[in-house]
């Protein structure tokens, strides 16, 4: 009995990290959207530069 209990402690504390962790990536990856927008945005306005020569 003793030994299941500490399973489910080891599971429950597993689940909860890995659902921190998910969090915390999902916050930091937020910004990348805007950096990436602005990355089209400069290598479109390259393109277009570069046909009208």
């Amino acid at each position: 009995m003793r030994t299941k209990e500490k399973w489910v402690t080891v599971v429950i504390v597993a689940v909860i990290l890995v659902i921190f962790l998910m969090i915390t990536f999902a916050k930091a990856n937020e910004n990348l959207d805007h950096y990436e927008k602005e990355d089209i945005k400069i290598e479109r306005q390259q393109y277009l530069s570069k046909g009208a020569n």
